[in-house]
């Protein structure tokens, strides 16, 4: 199968709020990035989706205004749940956000980001070359503006999803933000740039990630496959943040590790592909 995108939706709050949700978002066996925009220095905010917590992926600030790209792989079927961001103590008035899920993609393979002032023609680093045939370019670019500026157009064969555009409005312009996703898949390597053109002069912060078709790592193939496990006694209330999948190179095989709250690992299971599948230890 292709890499396929779906929209998950946005969300923007110009209040004092610690949080900013955007509710039902349904994640199967899916990559969930979720980029966000917000004024001022407060800090990161925690990313959870349910009680998933995103990784922060990149974050980079200039000028009063902060872009961050956060994501989590989900490994089992369908759920919907509340994405959220959180802050602790004082949170930035203007924030906007959006996220997305692409299927057939797991393993982060580069990562840039770039901030200018006053820019028209914002853009996240540095071309980017991807090391395999089958990537997906997934960024961020944020601006300080209201969201009745000039969207401007995406170059390099990016697309810039209107629908994917959160923003806040209100007077002065500045005191806004908007948060823009720019995304590409790829069938062959190739060096590209995420660029917007012809946009309105904003202070811009922006991050770009590539992600792997998981065809092409070996890794991911069977690793995540967590759905023939879920009916066994011994993992019955099986939590994703406590079970881990890793590869064995020399048995051939892979294991299913739990770690619990002191970090003491206990072997639980192990995948035999040819023979019976997951055998408990």
């Amino acid at each position: 199968m292709a890499i396929a995108r779906t929209a998950r939706g946005t969300a923007s709050d110009k209040t004092s709020s610690l949080t900013l949700d955007i509710p039902g978002v349904q994640v199967a066996r899916r990559l969930l990035p979720a980029g966000i925009t917000y004024n001022d220095t407060h800090g990161p905010p925690e990313a959870t989706w349910g009680n998933h917590k995103l990784d922060l992926i990149e974050e980079i600030s200039a000028n009063g205004i902060v872009t961050a790209l956060y994501a989590y792989r989900r490994r089992r079927g369908a759920k919907t749940r509340t994405l959220q961001f959180g802050w602790q103590g004082t949170a930035p008035v203007a924030k906007a956000a959006w996220c997305s899920t692409y299927s057939e993609v797991g393993t982060l393979d580069l990562v840039s980001s770039a901030s200018q002032i006053a820019t028209t023609s914002p853009n996240a680093g540095a071309s980017q070359t991807s090391n395999f045939a089958d990537e997906v370019f997934i960024g961020v670019m944020g601006a300080e503006g209201p969201g009745n500026d000039a969207v401007g157009s995406p170059s390099n064969g990016y697309t810039l999803d209107e629908d994917q555009r959160a923003f806040t409005n209100g007077a002065p312009p500045p005191s806004n933000v908007t948060c823009h996703e720019i995304f590409k898949i790829v069938t062959a390597t190739e060096s590209t740039q995420a660029e917007i053109t012809g946009a309105v002069s904003r202070d811009w912060c922006s991050v770009l990630t590539t992600w792997v078709d998981t065809r092409e790592n070996d890794f991911n193939n069977t690793q995540y496959d967590q759905d023939e496990i879920q009916d066994r006694a011994e993992i019955d209330d099986l939590n994703e943040r406590d079970y881990f999948i890793k590869p064995n190179d020399l048995l051939g095989q892979n294991e299913m590790i739990h770690i619990d709250s002191s970090g003491v690992r206990t072997l639980k299971m192990t995948w035999k592909p040819d023979t019976a599948g997951w055998v408990a230890v």
